[in-house]
């Protein structure tokens, strides 16, 4: 658990983002530091919809974030240590808050992010905003933040309320409201 105290840092319009776990429960947490750094902080505590475990859920931490501009909000893009990548308006990240992010791809089982970056690429004035995302298991790869901001104007992956699938389990959903692909990162790879 103490390797997941700290487990990923950005500095983001004067402040610092810390993602880890609380030292109380295994439970994802999201610290913000203002500067000049005085000791005070917010703490808010994030969780996501897993699409391989079917449920929402804290236990895995953010593992590397980045930020962009989605659909005219500052918005927290993070991909989580148990592979889903989720997206999380900044305005919502308050002291003591619980937030849910919205998951909009999945890496796949066994797959770790090791870093995202936000970039530009294009001729001054027609810059097009992209996301580089390196992983554990697949090589790097790049996407246009417009398939993030397809993303983050859907409802993202969640369960589909009282939906159930052949087996009877809860039926999951993708970002586009059809049934979830498999856990394989074919999602992410249309994504990224």
């Amino acid at each position: 658990m103490r390797s997941f105290t700290v487990t990923d840092m950005q500095w983001h319009a004067g402040k610092l983002y810390v993602a880890g776990v609380s030292n109380g429960t295994f439970a994802s947490s999201l610290r913000i530091l203002g500067t000049p750094f005085d000791g005070s902080q917010t703490v808010t505590s994030v969780a996501m919809y897993h699409t391989t475990h079917n449920q929402v859920e804290t236990r895995a931490p953010i593992r590397a974030m980045s930020f962009q501009m989605l659909n005219g909000r500052d918005t927290l893009v993070a991909a989580y240590l148990c592979s889903p990548i989720v997206t999380i308006p900044v305005d919502a990240l308050k002291d003591g808050a619980h937030v849910e992010g919205k998951t909009i791809a999945e890496l796949g089982y066994g797959d770790v992010a090791n870093s995202m970056v936000s970039f530009s690429f294009g001729p001054p004035g027609q810059a097009t905003p992209a996301i580089l995302l390196v992983n554990d298991q697949r090589e790097a790869g790049t996407g246009r933040a417009r398939a993030v901001w397809g993303g983050g104007r859907g409802r993202g992956a969640s369960p589909a309320a009282g939906r159930r699938d052949r087996l009877g389990q809860p039926e999951r959903r993708d970002v586009r409201g059809g049934p979830a692909r498999p856990a394989d990162g074919t999602a992410a790879a249309r994504l990224l």
